[in-house]
């Protein structure tokens, strides 16, 4: 009795410890891949960074957070707005990040390895708001909803470097909508 309950807390525990070195190795592959398609994004190999961007997001689609998914998304919602003009699949990337990630008080870690391909995912988060508001303003002349994400961004990140951006986006907002208002009176 004693031995097959040795057995078995050993038959656990080895397959516990081999699922969870596999889990590791697993996720130093998709890191291995994220940070090649930083070096083909340099080397402006675009369609080839994709293909491993959404390798990764379709690896990590059942995991709401995962940095290095987080990071791939960002940089798909950079690629579909600079590079491709496609606004709607940009925004779509902004926003998988904005939702997904919950809002804290914004800091730069002093811990954080300076050298680190992986950016800061609450920096991530705060860049993505803000890059809705700009591609509902800019690119998709939808104001309504452009408001929206600066005012959430004033609420959430009052105090960082974009916020005079924010304001000022907001001020050509609310002058377009008031020019607009005035010619059709």
């Amino acid at each position: 009795m004693f031995r097959a309950f040795f057995y078995t807390i050993f038959f656990i525990l080895g397959t516990g410890l081999l699922f969870s070195n596999y889990a590791y190795k697993n996720d130093m592959y998709y890191d291995s891949i994220y940070k090649e398609s930083v070096l083909l994004i340099k080397n402006d190999k675009v369609n080839e960074a994709i293909l491993f961007l959404k390798e990764i997001n379709n690896h990590y689609k059942y995991t709401l957070y995962h940095e290095t998914n987080i990071n791939a998304h960002y940089d798909l919602g950079q690629i579909y707005l600079s590079r491709i003009a496609d606004y709607e699949l940009a925004n779509f990337h902004f926003d998988f990040i904005f939702k997904n990630l919950h809002s804290r008080p914004f800091k730069k870690n002093k811990l954080e390895n300076v050298d680190s391909y992986l950016k800061n995912s609450q920096e991530l988060r705060l860049k993505s708001l803000f890059m809705l508001g700009y591609i509902y303003h800019n690119h998709l002349g939808n104001f309504t909803r452009a408001q929206k994400y600066y005012k959430l961004f004033l609420d959430q990140y009052k105090d960082t470097e974009l916020t005079s951006s924010v304001m000022y986006e907001l001020e050509l907002i609310n002058k377009a909508i008031n020019d607009f208002n005035q010619i059709n009176k």
